[in-house]
């Protein structure tokens, strides 16, 4: 094999199978037109939590291995984890996210649900999210806690525990994050 094609070739591989995934995914999900709103506004088809359930959120610690302390009013949580080929298409995005969050006063927070460090950090790098905040459970179960069966997975929780809204990532339903303002 030609040393450029044996360069090339895993870029072509990989930007196919994420088109791939991303077309696959958004054949699946019902466009805006078909989904019947439902009154706990989560995502049709999916279960998973439901708008105004209580979770109990597990210990988490940053990639530095301090403790994780959530003291806003409102937490948004990108459910995550390195292998997901729409994680990677939304990455892009979580930078302004974080930055749109603040002006809202809600608290961002990535956490990864797989449970391979050097996977993430490889994520971490490749997608220079080194400045935002990224925690991971102290339990292997995070998953199960938050109820999480799609990644990514996007949650506004209230601070103490109030789901407010979920919904799934995969560049974009763009989320109903701010019509949230001042809502509990």
């Amino acid at each position: 094999m030609k040393p450029r094609l044996r360069t090339v070739l895993p870029a072509v591989v990989f930007v196919m199978a994420a088109a791939l995934t991303y077309v696959g995914v958004t054949q699946l999900r019902p466009s805006a037109e078909q989904q019947t709103p439902t009154s706990d506004d989560t995502i049709a088809g999916i279960d998973g939590l439901r708008q105004g359930e209580i979770v109990d959120l597990p210990a988490m610690r940053t990639l530095k291995g301090e403790r994780a302390v959530f003291t806003s009013e409102k937490l948004l949580f990108v459910l995550f984890t390195p292998s997901c080929a729409g994680c990677s298409l939304d990455a892009a995005l979580w930078k302004t996210l974080n930055n749109e969050s603040a002006k809202w006063g809600t608290a961002f927070y990535l956490i990864d649900v797989g449970h391979d460090r050097a996977a993430l950090d490889k994520f971490v790098e490749a997608y220079d999210l080194a400045s935002l905040p990224i925690l991971v459970s102290e339990v292997r179960s995070i998953g199960q806690i938050l109820k999480v069966n799609i990644v990514p997975q996007y949650l506004l929780i209230a601070k103490g525990g109030k789901v407010l809204h979920r919904w799934d990532g995969v560049q974009y339903n763009k989320p109903p994050l701010f019509t949230y303002g001042n809502s509990d």
